[in-house]
């Protein structure tokens, strides 16, 4: 909603990351411009390349980012919450719409998110951090259906699931009790120590980054007997 610039044209602003990066000419880049809001599903490109980011929704605003972050065929896109601000209907286009380019650029796709319906519809491998670390890593499946940190599995349980009590009001969702510690002086053992329902003596220490199997990882005290 404000990453673009208010008194500048959208195609000038595709055209001047164009220029910048890849040395095109005025004319070049304002072609490109509008094939890259063409090839982000922007309608009628050549009049919306002209047009000012009040004019344009934000879903429209958010294709245009998108298209300059595209234009100069990046290896790797970071998408840090991509869809916060929209309604329920434009989340799901963007969403369908970064999946479909990253698929025809060949581009990697790093998802920052804390959406979980976001995570579950891009991602085939998941990273959870906590307090700076990452705690856990697997695919997207293993994840979700068999979660081993008792912070994942604290924050897969506080989901409500369609036409749950939870979902209906009728009960409360489980929380996570407590708060994240103080980053300028973290604790020395386990950061998640002070939460955790299942802490123990060793977690005084730092735990152990354990490699279950291949691919499949989890930082917790809890698997260190299964190294």
């Amino acid at each position: 909603m404000s990453a673009l610039n208010p008194t500048m044209r959208v195609g000038d602003q595709i055209a001047e990351a164009l220029r910048h990066n890849l040395e095109l000419s005025r004319k070049q880049a304002s072609e490109r411009a509008v094939s890259m809001l063409e090839m982000v599903r922007v309608p009628d490109a050549p009049r919306r390349a002209r047009a000012f980011p009040h004019e344009m929704s934000g879903g429209m605003r958010q294709r245009v980012v998108i298209a300059i972050a595209l234009c100069c065929n990046p290896l790797l896109i970071v998408a840090d919450e991509p869809t916060t601000a929209l309604d329920v209907t434009i989340q799901a286009q963007i969403l369908t719409l970064i999946g479909d380019l990253c698929r025809q650029t060949g581009a990697a796709l790093i998802l920052v998110s804390h959406d979980f319906g976001v995570v579950s519809r891009l991602a085939t491998r998941v990273a959870v951090m906590y307090a700076g670390q990452i705690i856990e890593r697997g695919s997207t499946r293993e994840i979700f259906e068999e979660p081993l940190h008792p912070y994942t599995r604290g924050l897969i349980g506080a989901m409500p699931e369609l036409g749950s009590r939870f979902a209906t009001g009728q009960d409360r969702l489980p929380e996570i009790l407590g708060s994240l510690p103080d980053l300028l002086s973290p604790p020395t053992g386990c950061r998640f120590a002070d939460r955790c329902p299942e802490v123990h003596a060793a977690c005084s220490a730092p735990p152990p980054d354990v490699a279950l199997r291949e691919d499949r990882r989890v930082k917790c005290w809890l698997y260190a007997d299964d190294q």
